[in-house]
């Protein structure tokens, strides 16, 4: 210390968050000169001991690189399953700090860890010939279409579709909800499925469908804002017929679903069917890229490549 100058201290402090100098002069004395620091915790740190006479210290420095590996090593540590008394002994103010941040990550890798095996147990399953008609009806979906299908006893394995499109088409999956909810939580994702429980049957909430089909809405919860996307394709499960009054007739594509598949279903397979393409291209020297087969409930369109 200069003994001409006035006496002083020198010191460093590291705040959580950006802080005005009125309010740091109301914490430690209105005398102080208060400037912004440069450099890191431990530059500041070093800086303030070069002298070697140091008063006091709070706290350990921290350099941003070595949050950063705190914060990850906090997420993989909770996404283990360490307690919450184990998160505070090994990272001690971190885990209190970034407490949303580490949950909300942890969360985000258990719901991606649960779409892979989901999607692994999915490619392994054998659709049913109504799941199956569905997914190749999808191209077929217009700007105005809504595709309903319905039965009445259950067991067919229509919430299981609505599993399948969510994990192998990125579907958007709701259940009858207020139009607020729906129309906040949807952000353009195609294609978009309402599975109806039974017990809604009686009150399905026909205008958010409209709205989602539109492409376009305003989202009244939280933020009020327009929202505007491409049509995306609409699939209804229910277990009664739609009130087809609630929207234009043109729009309605609707089908009964029927469990019992047909005898020549479960025997199809890719083989046969490129031998039947074979057959064709050899008689008609014509490349079929697919085939109409009829059953009960009409045609279906199948392609080689199922």
């Amino acid at each position: 210390m200069d003994k001409k100058k006035t006496p002083h201290l020198q010191g460093y402090i590291g705040f959580k968050k950006a802080i005005a100098f009125n309010t740091i002069k109301k914490l430690i004395g209105e005398r102080c000169h208060i400037e912004n620091a440069k450099g890191n915790d431990q530059q500041n740190k070093e800086y303030c001991e070069k002298d070697g006479d140091v008063l006091c210290e709070f706290g350990k420095p921290q350099k941003q690189h070595d949050m950063t590996k705190q914060i990850k090593d906090a997420v993989k540590r909770k996404h283990e399953g360490a307690s919450p008394s184990e998160m505070l002994e090994e990272f001690g103010g971190t885990c209190i700090r970034y407490k949303k941040h580490i949950d909300e990550q942890s969360v985000e890798i258990n719901q991606h860890e649960i779409k892979l095996e989901m999607e692994r147990k999915m490619e392994a399953a054998t659709l049913r010939y109504w799941q199956q008609r569905l997914v190749l009806e999808l191209p077929q979906h217009t700007e105005r279409s809504v595709w309903w299908y319905w039965e009445e006893v259950g067991n067919v394995g229509k919430t299981w579709m609505s599993k399948w499109l969510v994990v192998m088409k990125n579907a958007m999956r709701f259940e009858n909800g207020k139009s607020a909810d729906i129309k906040h939580g949807y952000n353009g994702q195609d294609p978009v499925v309402f599975d109806l429980t039974r017990s809604a049957q009686d009150h399905i909430n026909y205008e958010v469908i409209e709205s989602v089909k539109n492409g376009i809405m305003y989202s009244t919860k939280y933020e009020s804002k327009m929202k505007c996307y491409s049509p995306p394709k609409v699939i209804v499960f229910a277990n009664a017929e739609p009130d087809k009054s609630k929207m234009s007739f043109d729009r309605w594509v609707v089908t009964k679903i029927d469990p019992i598949e047909p005898d020549w279903w479960s025997t199809l397979d890719n083989a046969t069917m490129d031998q039947m393409f074979a057959v064709h291209h050899e008689e008609t020297g014509e490349e079929l890229p697919e085939i109409d087969m009829l059953n009960p409930n009409g045609y279906i369109r199948i392609k080689v490549n199922m």
